[in-house]
Parts: C-alpha cells; sequence; structure tokens
C-alpha cells in the first residue's frame, strides 16, 4: 500500500472522507513521510492541523516494530489540552485501537511519572510539564518517537511561551525524535523555520469563508453603552437563524454583565432549553459535584436564568470543569448553549464551533488604551465559521464583528494592513526580566552531563531565532555566578590543563531544581528565609507561607491569582475579610513565631485603618489567610467566598503556585549542607534535621495537592474530580490506597486493624462504603 493510500485508509476508518487543503499538501508532501524530519505545519484555524499530527503518528506507528511508537502531545494550557485528549481518543477509539492515552496539566499529575517513564502510547501534556521533565532528565524526550507543539503562538507569552523554545533545544538532542510544531499564518514562522532546519507544510487559504462586518459607534464616554447595543442588535440578527455566538471581552467581570444583559434584552429571541429551577441540578450533575458549593460565587441565581436560556459566560474564576462543560456544549452539534460571553480563555486553538463572532470593544483590557495586535484579533477572528471535520464541507460561514469607535478607524486599517504582512516571529528569552533567565540556562545543563562550558551554553541559546541585534546580550558570566554562588552549578575544571575552559555541571540539588523557573531573587529570598523558621526546637509553618506569598512575583500577580478585593460603600466585604483574617492569624499562633505574629497583628490594625484594597501588605497578607483558612481543613467554596471574596478556582490556581515554590523550598534545603547562610550551624541534629523539614513540607505539599488514586476514580465513576472533591475524598483515598498496596503484596490484614478500617469507612456514604468494600471483599471479609 502506497503511503498516501494508507492515510486514505486510515482516515476513512477515523471518519473522514475528505481533506482541507492543507491536509492534502501535507499528505502529498515527501517530508512528511519522511520520519527523520522535522515538521512545521501552518495553517488558518480550522485548517486540520491536528490531524496533519496525527496521521503522521499512526502511519508511523504501523511502520514501528512492534508497533511500538509513542507520541507527546503539548498543548500550552489546560483547557486545550481537555479539548486534545476527547479529540484523539475519539479518532483512536473509530480505528479500534487499544493505545494507552494520557493527559497532565498542572492539576492532573496521577500519570506524571508513568509520562516520565515513557510509559504511555499517547500523552497530552501541557509545555510547562515538558520542559521541566525535559530539564530533569536528559533521555525524557528520547523516550518518545514524536513531539506535537500545538498552537506554538502562545511562545510569545513571556510567562509561559518561552518555555517552548527551550524545549526545542532539548529536542535536537533527543535521539531518533521527530518534531511536529504547528501555528498559524498570523506570524512569520521563517526564524523558527531556519533555526530548527524544519521542513514547513504551509498553506494560507482558510477552508471556511470569514465575513468582516466592523461596526462603527459615536466615540466618547458613551461608546461602552452604543458597543452593548451594538451588540444586542448583531445577536438578535443572527438567533433566528440558529448560529452559535462567541462574544470576546478581555475582562473577567464584564464577560459576566454582558451575559446578564444580554438575557434582559433577548429574552424573546430565546426560548429556555431547561426549567431555570432545574439548572443548577443539571450543571452539578454534569460536572460531578457533590454538590453547589463549588458553584458559589461562579454562579447566581441570574448566571443560572441565562444558562437555561442559552447564555453563559465564560472565564478562568469559574471551576475548570464547570468551563469544560461550558466548551464542550458550545462546541457540541447538539448543544443547548447559543450565547457565549468569553475572556481570552477561547481564544486559543479551541474548537469553539461558532458561527458568529464579535469583539465589542478593539482595546486590550489589560493594557488600558492598547489596540489589539494583529494576531490577537485573528485569533478572536479566527474561532468564527464551522466546518465538517469529517467531509470538510462548510456549514456556515463566519461572522466577524469588530466593534470600534470612529476615532480608530486608521488604527483598524492599520491592523488590517498589518495582517497582509505578519512580522517575523523570534525568541524572546532577550526581552524577559533578567532575573528569570539564570533558570533557564539551568533547564540546559541536562543536554551533557558531562558539563558544559560557557562557549557551548552561549553556542547552544545562540540557536534560538532571536534578533540580530541582542546576540551577544546573553551576560552568561553574570548568570553563571548566580547559579555557582546558590550551588546549583559546580566548576569541574581540569586541573591538568590550564588551557581548557572550566565546564560546569548540574550539582544534586541543581538536578532537583532544573525545570523550575521563578525570579531568582525570590527564590534566593525563599533560601534565605528558612533560618528564620526553622530552628533545632520549631517549625514555623505560618512563617513558610508568609516567606512564599511575600515574593515579589506571587506579590505582583496577586491580583490575575485571586482577584482584586471588592468592597462596598461602607467597606462591609473589606471589614468582614479583615475579621476573617484575624481570626485565622490568631488560631494559628502555635505555627507562628512570635516576631511574625506581632508584625501580622499590627499590619492588620494599619490596614483596618487605612482602609486601602489596593495595599500591596494587605494582599499579601489575604492570600495568607486564606491558604492557612484552606489548610485548616474546614474551608469550602462558599466560606471562601462569602469570607475572602476569593473563587474556589482562584483558590485551587494560588495553591498551585504555592506548592510549586514550596517544591523549590524543599530542594533547595539541601544547600544547607555546611552552610550556615541557609539555617544556623549550631542546629540540633545537622542534616537528620533538615531530612525532617524536608519531608514535613513534602507532606504538606501533598496535602494541598492531594489527587485521589485513578482506580479510585474510576470505580466512583469520576470522569472529572475537581480540586475540592479531591481534598474531601482525602482521608477516603488513603485507606484505599493502603488496601490497594497490601492487595499487590498479598497481604493478609489483622482482626483490629480491619475494624480499624471498617469503623473509618462507617463515615462514609452508604454508596461509597458499598463501592470500596466490594472491591476489597476478600481483605475486609472476617
Amino acid at each position: 500500500m502506497s503511503d498516501r493510500s494508507e492515510i486514505n485508509s486510515l482516515a476513512e476508518r477515523a471518519g473522514f472522507k475528505n481533506f482541507t487543503a492543507l491536509q492534502n499538501k501535507a499528505f502529498d508532501c515527501k517530508d512528511f513521510h519522511d520520519a527523520d524530519k522535522w515538521l512545521f505545519v501552518v495553517g488558518a484555524t480550522s485548517a486540520g492541523k491536528t490531524l496533519v499530527a496525527l496521521m503522521s503518528y499512526f502511519v508511523e506507528r504501523n511502520r514501528a516494530a512492534d508497533q511500538n511508537y509513542k507520541m507527546l502531545f503539548a498543548v500550552p494550557y489546560r483547557a486545550l489540552a481537555s479539548q486534545k485528549f476527547d479529540e484523539i481518543s475519539a479518532i483512536v477509539d473509530k480505528l479500534g485501537l487499544k493505545l494507552r492515552i494520557v493527559q497532565s496539566t498542572s492539576e492532573n499529575n496521577l500519570d506524571d511519572e508513568r509520562i516520565v517513564r515513557g510509559d504511555a502510547d499517547i500523552a497530552v501534556i501541557i509545555n510547562e510539564k515538558v520542559f521541566m521533565f525535559a530539564a530533569k532528565d536528559n533521555k525524557f524526550l528520547s523516550r518518545y518517537n514524536l513531539l506535537v507543539l500545538d498552537e506554538i503562538a502562545l511562545n510569545q507569552d513571556e510567562i509561559r511561551g518561552l518555555k517552548t523554545d527551550f524545549i526545542f533545544l532539548q529536542a535536537m538532542n533527543a535521539m531518533g525524535l521527530r518534531v511536529i510544531a504547528m501555528g498559524t499564518p498570523f506570524y512569520d514562522w521563517s526564524e523558527y523555520i531556519n533555526k530548527f532546519n524544519f521542513a514547513p507544510i504551509i498553506e494560507l487559504d482558510r477552508p471556511i469563508e470569514i465575513k468582516e462586518l466592523p461596526q462603527f459607534c459615536k466615540s466618547g464616554k458613551k461608546f461602552k453603552v452604543w458597543s452593548e447595543e451594538r451588540t444586542i442588535d448583531i445577536c438578535r440578527k443572527h438567533l433566528p437563524r440558529g448560529d452559535k455566538i462567541l462574544i470576546f471581552v478581555n475582562n473577567r467581570e464584564e464577560v459576566r454583565k454582558l451575559s446578564k444583559a444580554l438575557l434582559t434584552n433577548l429574552n424573546d429571541c430565546l426560548t429556555p432549553w431547561l426549567d431555570k429551577n432545574q439548572c443548577k441540578k443539571y450543571i452539578v450533575e454534569k460536572i460531578q459535584a457533590d454538590g453547589e458549593d463549588i458553584l458559589c460565587g461562579a454562579m447566581v441565581d441570574a448566571d443560572y436564568e441565562a444558562f437555561a436560556h442559552g447564555i453563559c459566560y465564560h472565564n478562568a474564576n469559574m471551576p475548570s470543569t464547570l468551563r469544560t462543560l461550558i466548551e464542550r456544549d458550545f462546541a457540541s452539534k447538539d448543544g443547548h448553549l447559543k450565547i457565549v460571553c468569553s475572556t481570552e480563555t477561547l481564544a486559543y486553538g479551541i474548537n469553539s464551533n461558532a458561527d458568529v463572532i464579535i469583539i465589542p470593544s478593539m482595546l486590550k483590557d489589560k493594557t488600558p488604551g492598547r489596540f489589539l495586535y494583529p494576531n490577537e484579533y485573528m485569533n478572536y477572528a479566527g474561532r468564527a465559521g464551522r466546518l465538517n471535520a469529517a467531509t470538510i464541507e462548510q456549514k456556515n460561514a463566519g461572522y466577524v464583528y469588530p466593534v470600534l469607535q470612529f476615532s480608530q478607524h486608521d488604527k483598524w486599517l492599520e491592523l488590517k494592513r498589518k495582517t497582509q504582512t505578519p512580522e517575523i516571529t523570534y525568541c524572546r528569552y532577550l526581552q524577559i526580566q533578567s532575573d528569570y533567565r539564570a533558570f533557564y540556562v539551568l533547564s540546559l545543563f541536562s543536554i551533557d552531563e558531562k558539563g558544559l562550558t560557557a562557549a557551548a551554553l552561549e553556542s547552544i541559546l545562540k540557536r534560538l531565532p532571536l534578533e540580530l541585534t541582542g546576540v551577544k546580550n546573553f551576560k552568561l558570566n553574570s548568570l553563571l555566578e548566580k547559579l555557582l554562588s546558590t550551588k546549583l552549578i559546580r566548576c569541574v575544571d581540569d586541573d591538568d590543563d590550564e588551557d581548557e575552559p572550566p565546564r560546569y555541571v548540574l550539582t544534586e540539588v541543581g538536578k532537583n531544581l532544573a525545570g523550575f523557573v521563578v525570579l531568582f531573587d525570590d527564590f534566593q529570598k525563599m533560601l534565605d528565609d528558612v533560618r528564620g523558621y526553622v530552628t533545632d526546637e520549631n517549625f514555623f509553618e505560618v512563617d513558610m507561607f508568609n516567606s512564599v506569598v511575600c515574593t515579589k512575583e506571587l506579590s505582583e500577580r496577586c491580583d490575575t491569582v485571586i482577584g482584586k478585593q471588592r468592597a462596598d460603600k461602607n467597606f462591609l466585604a473589606f471589614k468582614n475579610t479583615l475579621a476573617t483574617m484575624g481570626k485565622i492569624f490568631k488560631g494559628r499562633r502555635k505555627n507562628t513565631s512570635p516576631k511574625l505574629f506581632e508584625e501580622l497583628t499590627k499590619e492588620l490594625n494599619r490596614c483596618e485603618q487605612t482602609a486601602d484594597v489596593e495595599d500591596r501588605r494587605f494582599k499579601q497578607l489575604r492570600m495568607l489567610a486564606a491558604i492557612l483558612f484552606w489548610r485548616s481543613g474546614g474551608c469550602n467554596p462558599v466560606k471562601l467566598f462569602n469570607d475572602f471574596n476569593i473563587y474556589y478556582e482562584q483558590m485551587r490556581r494560588l495553591l498551585e503556585i504555592v506548592c510549586y515554590r514550596l517544591e523549590m523550598i524543599r530542594f533547595g534545603l539541601e544547600l544547607a549542607r555546611g552552610s550556615e547562610k541557609l539555617l544556623r550551624f549550631e542546629l540540633a541534629g545537622g542534616l537528620e534535621r533538615l531530612s525532617e523539614v524536608g519531608q514535613r513540607i513534602n507532606e504538606i505539599i501533598e496535602e494541598l495537592s492531594y489527587q485521589p488514586p485513578r482506580e479510585l476514580c474510576t470505580l466512583l465513576g469520576f470522569e472529572q474530580c475537581d480540586f475540592y472533591k479531591a481534598q474531601r475524598l482525602k482521608s477516603i483515598g488513603k485507606i484505599f490506597s493502603e488496601l490497594l498496596e497490601r492487595e499487590s503484596k498479598g497481604e493478609k490484614i489483622s482482626a483490629d486493624d480491619r475494624k480499624k478500617i471498617v469503623g473509618k469507612m462507617e463515615r462514609w456514604r452508604p454508596l461509597l462504603r458499598e463501592r470500596v468494600t466490594e472491591r476489597f471483599s476478600e481483605l475486609l471479609k472476617e
């Protein structure tokens, strides 16, 4: 069978009867069929880039000995991971293949060890984890045959995008690994194609017709009103046609307000598909939540009524399980949602299935006054139009309605001009804060375990597609000095050859910390603070958390991570939060050093007097109190929102960031060997004491980021296990894991142990108890 015939056969079995222009070009390209060639696939949204990568995988898997061919499918964020996992799983099922497909995101790590070992056929994984695993283990990428990097344009994001570029550097040293990068033509990718020797497959034509219909409104203070009215008019025009409408507003609160305004003004156009009183029950069941607590703050009566009418909003404050429900419903041809008001959370790569895109404002909310960049606008617009992926038949043209002020006419024309000549894309390594660069350099040392010289490091960095004007600006000597001073690397000079430049290798601590990226000053601060809360007698846990929340990076990101404190005219919410914070700190006094407790008391009094919700120290203390509140075990999303004005999803994201930094502290404790800088030298027990502290920090991390065993989730029928449910399953999961371990070892349970376990299980819900008892009937029977 010829290569093309094999692809046609596979595609037909998977339900694809026709191909897009991009897919035909790829499958006819000789480089596509050369497994040694790296491919850079450039195509418009809906051009079918994912199928190109998957067909490469299936074809090469058929050719491989024992069909042992493994793929890492990397995406920039968790929402896209969920959708790609569903998409790939569906195709594999249609092909009748029995493949081990796993998923790994920041909140889903149950299969991480398996992925690191290469014990998976397909792993859908976020870029950050690929970066970390490769930095820690130079053989990681070599355990796979194909690495797919989707939505490569996110490499322009300064926080998470740069890691993609460093994955390329690691991949260049992985034996037998093919890389397929996928991007849109909103950028000129020539620098990447040339630097990494990609074979380009480019198709600029879009398979779906897009009709741009700019709407110009009166300028000035009333533009927002005009914009909302125009948005409502556009919805009225398209709803009778059965069109699905996606509205982008880059502000979390505004998308919610807009969804309510649309409900009020479009009530006569939308027939409820569900009684609003049943809507809450429907959502709770669909997201497999134990109750409505998890929706506190994210959904109120007006939101449920809007949902019942086919309108909802979508932003990062929503629980991830609810966002997934919205994404799946809106993308489904049988979905109930007709209008979704979203922030950028749906702008990149998500298959929205929208017919109409409305952009009520062309200004970037996070940067007031800045007009959207061409790639930002094109990503919004690219969500428009529906294509039957199987038959490649256009269902509807896509309509895009950018709403502009008359004064923005020239900016609009300039944006359109730039979209015709995309800007050349470069790696942003030289544009990030220099304080981040040391950890990026640290990630490169795993490339050669024998060590790297400064010249070798510079040579590796020059493989990146950097702008020529900045190539000499690596400042490697100062970065190496930072890494040496903190004992993350060490010099391995050859004393017999004075002419040889010094080589540097990772220390044991450096190996553990490779793959982490924070501001270097934050890292040093966290380690220097250790001596303030660890003594020969005490470990002050609250001081450790305070050290983390007071780092520069987390303080600056506070509003993004946990949102702004909203207070009414009488500052009632502010005062309630302060009162709760006072109770929390007082209740954790035994876990707080006297010095910090005195400071906390003074700061709370000062905050109450100034009533300044924008005060940086107040924001830090709100984060600290929220962590301790959740840590107490009695916290739930309702109390979290009512007492702290923090959404459950914001709390989950905060704990994720905190655990990331606690891991760094835990690994960094080893730097105290023989050093008075980090821990007092007179510590009783010395290294034994450090080991105790490290174990305690590890226990805290495991408690904060706990996920129940996958087998338990399967037994209970949980497709998704949200963070709050996981915390509530903690005690159950520990018993379940104990029973699993005993079963695997063939151990018997003594009568006393059985009595204790059964006694604990008596407090479980009947269904839970019944299923676990049945699962371990042999172990638990008397």
